[in-house]
């Protein structure tokens, strides 16, 4: 009878640990709430970045943080609501709705220069300019670093997004525009849906649109398709490699949140593991590590790319033959960065060449974690390694490609 006891006490107990260990794993997988020394209900309409400094502008003013939002310190423009931040070397500019503020010591004081233009919605720095969007003003222009701006040719219009791509600017709102000029002259393309956001990556451009969605054009906007995501409003987008993150709007929790795209918008999965229900996010940034979101009422959130992103290209001359990097840092805690080089595609295994593998094995050869397990182009890589589920120690990790194999050492301290 005692042994019974202590069996069924012991299968108890194996239930409960195992139970504590999904709840932990399953806290690390989704986002985190990073408002210290922000308003719990603040509006996080725009975040970029500079240097150290992570920027968010909201409806009480410009914050900013030096430890990837760890928390937050309020700027000496806390009387505004701003609606969009941008950074130009050490310049930081906030559009508010009574003109453009202008710091050049990192927030703590700020001039008003752009004192003749209201109501502005969107930035975007090309070489020695910076562009501001406005609401039913068209477009602005700064050569002297946003002391004094003119009005270019698009005007009378509603712009809510500026970018940038080569000698191309772009220009999104009551219809979208491109300019080859610095804004001398524009022109418009067929996609008049409402442009609220712009991401580009390579010749992918991506236009999020009020209530439709995202579209996509690899034409520098000459013509669009609309991406899977579908009858959405997407207010802000952010590109990691040729990953596409959506920042949607809605009132229920199914058309709220972060959405992202690891095929160039043909197939969208909904990352709002841990977000707020009802999180509507306004504005999106990718930092190190980590991706913000920036949300209407609910602050600022963070989650490691390592959980949304497993393999990133981060070069396309072909390597002269298969590497695997030293992780950095290292030791490390909690995550670690691993680079590899592929050389060719092509194999004796067949047309498509050889699965690249990196597996995670702790001392004992026991497999913990596998990074990658893909078939990829020529090119240089990186992954994340994130160990928050591992306890300290030294760990092998292995990069295997058809008879290549190299493995080194990592060490996690905690």
């Amino acid at each position: 009878m005692l042994n019974k006891v202590k069996s069924g006490f012991f299968s108890v107990k194996i239930l409960f640990l195992a139970f504590i260990m999904m709840i932990s794993i399953n806290l690390n997988g989704q986002w985190l709430k990073m408002s210290d020394g922000l308003l719990q209900s603040d509006f996080v309409s725009s975040l970029c970045t500079n240097g150290n400094y992570i920027y968010a502008g909201t409806t009480s003013g410009v914050y900013f943080s030096t430890n990837y939002g760890e928390n937050w310190i309020k700027t000496a423009l806390n009387n505004q609501v701003v609606t969009v931040v941008a950074a130009q070397g050490n310049n930081i500019y906030a559009g508010t709705n009574n003109g453009i503020y202008l710091s050049t010591n990192n927030g703590y004081n700020w001039i008003l220069a752009g004192s003749n233009i209201r109501n502005v919605l969107s930035f975007c720095v090309s070489g020695n300019y910076i562009f501001a969007g406005t609401d039913a003003a068209g477009v602005f222009k700064s050569s002297n670093n946003g002391i004094t701006w003119n009005q270019t040719s698009l005007n009378n219009r509603f712009i809510w997004a500026i970018a940038k791509k080569e000698i191309y600017l772009f220009a999104g709102g009551d219809g979208y525009f491109s300019s080859t000029d610095f804004g001398t002259t524009w022109s418009q393309s067929y996609l008049y849906n409402m442009i609220t956001s712009i991401a580009i990556y390579g010749d992918f451009i991506y236009g999020g649109t009020n209530g439709f969605g995202v579209y996509l054009s690899v034409n520098n906007g000459i013509t669009w398709t609309q991406t899977a995501l579908i009858n959405k409003s997407i207010y802000s987008l952010s590109v990691f490699n040729k990953n596409i993150f959506a920042g949607l709007v809605g009132s229920i929790s199914d058309t709220a949140g972060v959405y992202l795209s690891t095929n160039y918008g043909n197939n969208w999965i909904n990352t709002n593991q841990g977000l707020n229900f009802n999180a509507s996010v306004r504005s999106l940034l990718i930092v190190g590590n980590y991706i913000f979101a920036g949300a209407e009422l609910n602050s600022v959130w963070r989650r490691p790319l390592s959980e949304l992103v497993e393999v990133q290209n981060i070069g396309t001359e072909i390597p002269s033959a298969y590497s695997l990097g030293q992780n950095y840092p290292n030791p490390f805690n909690p995550t670690t960065t691993i680079n590899f080089t592929v050389p060719q595609v092509s194999s004796p295994h067949g047309v498509g060449g050889d699965l690249v593998q990196l597996k995670v094995y702790d001392v004992m050869g026991h497999e913990v974690k596998i990074l990658v397990n893909e078939s990829l182009m020529p090119g240089s890589y990186e992954t994340a390694f994130d160990g928050s589920n591992l306890t300290s120690g030294i760990y092998l990790y292995q990069l295997t490609i058809g008879n290549y194999k190299e493995t080194k050492i990592a060490i996690l301290i905690k």
